[in-house]
């Protein structure tokens, strides 16, 4: 089975900064990404169930959930989990342990992953992250990955 990177190699303390990560909101270049994700979701018509891979602090997860997307939240890092769950008690979050995302094949409508896969540190763990996003997403149904710019 495909796996998404252990989060011991990443680049950031995101175990350190978790709370920091779950207080963010939608503003400044995020909220291009954000209404960009919202005009995509509208124009397809995009409906079902959806998944938030590399959810951090349940940011991305609580925007699905506010265009009437019933969202779950992954992650590898448990205390992200635990932010997520802390601004959203009533949500699914679910850790991804040893990058495994908890959930059977083609499960969801739509894949997003917002920043998460920069922190992948070879082509190798970025192909099996990218991997993995695809075996929970149903056939015909959509992924958005949202990376930065240099403009960012």
């Amino acid at each position: 089975m495909n796996k998404i990177p252990d989060s011991r190699r990443y680049t950031h303390d995101y175990e350190g900064n978790a709370k920091g990560y779950a207080d963010l909101d939608i503003a400044n270049t995020f909220a291009l990404a954000y209404r960009e994700i919202e005009r995509i979701v509208k124009d397809n018509g995009l409906s079902g169930q959806a998944i938030d891979v590399g959810c951090g602090g349940g940011r991305s997860t609580r925007f699905l959930k506010s265009l009437g997307l019933p969202c779950i939240g992954v992650d590898i890092e448990p205390v992200q989990v635990e932010q997520s769950l802390k601004k959203d008690p009533s949500g699914d979050y679910r850790i991804a342990e040893k990058g495994v995302i908890p959930i059977q094949s083609c499960s969801f409508d739509l894949s997003l992953s917002c920043i998460a896969l920069l922190e992948c540190p070879s082509i190798t763990d970025l192909e099996s992250a990218v991997a993995e996003i695809a075996r929970v997403t149903k056939v015909g149904g959509h992924v958005i990955v949202v990376t930065n710019s240099e403009d960012a």
